[in-house]
C-alpha cells in the first residue's frame, strides 16, 4: 500500500469516525428534547408520516394535487417545532443533522468528487507525516529570498553565490515541472554548510505536497535509525516493518537531507545503495543533501553507492557565504 493509500484510508477512517460521533450526539439531543418537550416528538412522528399520506391521497384521487397542502402542512410543523425550542430555552437548530462539512455531510465527497474540506485535511495530514510539518509555513518558495546570496566572485568556480543560487532555482523549477509530468528524475545538493541545501529542499517539498504528491523527509540520522528500526523489529512487527519499507521504496518523493552526518556502521552503505537502488528500480525520485564533497561519498559509503548517484542524480554544488548567519545579521 503507498503512503497516499495509506493517508486516504486513515482519513476515511477519521471521517467515518466523525460521523458516528455526530449522529450519537445528534440521537442524543432528540431524546433529550423528547423528555423534556414531548410535542416536538409528536411533531417528528407526523413529519414521518408525510410522505406516507401524500402518496396515498395521490394514488386515491389522482385528480385532485394536495402537494401544495401538504407543503403547507409542512411548514406549519417546522414553525411549531422551532417555537416549542424556543419557548424550552434552546436553540431553533438544536435538532437539526450535526455536519461539520455542510457541503458533503462529513462524507469528504461530493458525487465522486472529493470535497474541499477532505483535500484540506489529506494536505494537512501529509504535511504532517513527511516529518515536516509546520516548518513548510516558514520554509517555501515564498519565503525564498535571493537577497542573502552573496555577490562577491568566489575564485574557485569564477562566479557569484547569487548567480549560482539563480541557475539552481531555475533547474529546480524545471525538475518540479517534470517531477508532476511523472519524468524520473533524482538530485543531489552538496557543498558547504549554511547555503541553503535544506531550504530549498524544504521549498520543493511544499511545492509537491501542495499539488497532491506524497513526500518522505528525513535527516539522515532519521533515515538510518528507521532502517535500525524495521531490521530489530523485523520478527516481532512484520507488517509494520513490511509497511515502512514499502514507504520508503514508493513514496513519490524521498528527502534525505544532511548525509554523512549520520553515525555509521557496517550496515549504514549497504542500507543506503539498497534504498537508492530499490527507488531507482521503482522509477521513485528521491533528493539527498550532503555537506560532504562528491569524490568523499565513494570513502565514507562505498563504490556501488558513489556509482549509483554519479549516474542517476543531477549534482547542483552550493557555495559561498553561511546565508543563516546572515539572517541572523540582515532578518529581513
Amino acid at each position: 500500500m503507498t503512503l497516499k493509500e495509506q493517508q486516504l484510508r486513515a482519513l476515511l477512517k477519521e471521517y467515518d469516525f466523525k460521523r458516528t460521533a455526530n449522529k450519537n450526539e445528534h440521537n442524543r439531543r432528540k431524546e433529550e428534547i423528547y423528555n423534556k418537550i414531548p410535542k416536538i416528538a409528536d411533531i417528528d412522528m407526523k413529519f414521518s408520516k408525510i410522505g406516507l399520506n401524500l402518496v396515498r391521497e395521490m394514488l386515491q384521487n389522482p385528480q385532485t394535487d394536495k402537494r401544495q397542502v401538504y407543503e403547507d402542512y409542512t411548514a406549519k410543523l417546522h414553525r411549531d417545532k422551532k417555537q416549542l425550542l424556543a419557548e424550552g430555552g434552546y436553540t431553533i437548530d438544536y435538532l437539526e443533522p450535526l455536519f461539520e462539512c455542510s457541503y458533503c455531510e462529513d462524507t469528504g465527497y461530493i458525487g465522486q468528487n472529493q470535497c474541499q474540506c477532505f483535500k484540506k485535511a489529506l494536505l494537512s495530514l501529509a504535511y504532517k507525516q513527511s516529518n515536516l510539518g509546520k516548518l513548510l509555513e516558514r520554509e517555501n518558495f515564498g519565503t525564498f529570498n535571493f537577497n542573502y546570496f552573496s555577490e562577491e566572485i568566489d575564485p574557485q568556480t569564477n562566479t557569484s553565490q547569487l548567480k549560482n543560487m539563480h541557475e539552481i532555482y531555475a533547474d529546480v523549477t524545471l525538475f518540479m515541472d517534470n517531477f508532476k509530468k511523472g519524468v524520473y528524475e533524482n538530485i543531489i545538493f552538496y557543498g558547504s554548510v549554511g547555503t541553503g541545501k535544506t531550504f530549498l529542499c524544504n521549498c520543493i517539498a511544499h511545492d509537491i505536497l501542495n499539488d497532491g504528491f506524497s513526500v518522505l523527509y528525513f535527516t539522515s540520522a532519521q533515515f538510518f535509525n528507521l532502517i535500525n528500526d524495521t531490521r530489530f523489529n523485523r520478527d516481532e512487527l512484520v507488517e509494520d516493518v513490511k509497511t515502512t519499507l514499502e514507504t520508503l521504496y514508493n513514496v513519490d518523493l524521498l528527502i534525505l537531507d544532511d548525509l554523512g552526518s549520520e553515525f555509521k556502521t557496517d550496515l549504514t552503505s549497504p542500507d543506503l545503495f539498497n534504498t537508492l537502488n530499490s527507488r531507482h528500480l521503482n522509477q521513485k525520485c528521491t533528493i539527498i543533501s550532503t555537506n560532504l564533497r562528491l569524490d568523499d561519498i565513494d570513502e565514507e559509503y562505498s563504490a556501488r553507492v558513489s556509482s549509483r548517484i554519479a549516474g542517476n542524480y543531477v549534482k547542483f554544488e552550493f557555495f559561498g557565504n553561511d546565508i543563516r548567519k546572515t539572517k541572523t545579521q540582515y532578518p529581513h
